[in-house]
C-alpha cells in the first residue's frame, strides 16, 4: 500500500470581498517564498483541468523579493505573477498562511468569492471547478 500525506484544505465560500485583480475571475496566491510549491500545483492543476483559463498568481511579500521569483519562475509564469500588498480585507487571511501554504480564489457568477487554503483535495478542487464562471 503506497502511504501518502493527507490534505485537509479550509474551504471558504460566499465571501463577499473586494476583488483584488482586474480582468482575471482565478488567482492563486501566497505570502511567503516558500508558498511557491503549493502554487505551482494549484498552477499545474489549472492548466489540465481547466486550460486556457487565465488566472494571476499574487505574491503577497516584500518587493524586494520580486528579483528572487525571477531567479525560480519561468518566463511563463512570471507574467501572470504580481507582488503586490494584499487589499486591507485580504489582509487578515493573508497573515492566516502558513509559511509554505497557497490559497486559490475564484470569483463566482453571484460575485462572492470561494478560497481554497492549502492544498486542494479532490473534492475541494471539484468544488473549486464548479464554482468558476
Amino acid at each position: 500500500m503506497i502511504w501518502r500525506k493527507s490534505y485537509t484544505p479550509e474551504v471558504r465560500r460566499g465571501l463577499i470581498l473586494p476583488w483584488p485583480v482586474e480582468g482575471v475571475d482565478v488567482f492563486i496566491a501566497g505570502s511567503s517564498k516558500e508558498a511557491l510549491l503549493e502554487l505551482e500545483i494549484w498552477s499545474r492543476l489549472l492548466a489540465s483541468d481547466a486550460p486556457g483559463r487565465d488566472y494571476r498568481r499574487l505574491m503577497w511579500i516584500p518587493a524586494s523579493f520580486e528579483r528572487d521569483l525571477e531567479l525560480v519562475l519561468p518566463r511563463s509564469e512570471l507574467s501572470r505573477t504580481v507582488v503586490v500588498e494584499p487589499l486591507p480585507e485580504w489582509t487578515s487571511l493573508a497573515q492566516e498562511l502558513k509559511p509554505g501554504q497557497g490559497l486559490a480564489a475564484v470569483q463566482t457568477a453571484d460575485g462572492t468569492v470561494h478560497i481554497v487554503i492549502g492544498l486542494p483535495n479532490e473534492e475541494a478542487w471539484d468544488e473549486f471547478l464548479g464554482a468558476m464562471p
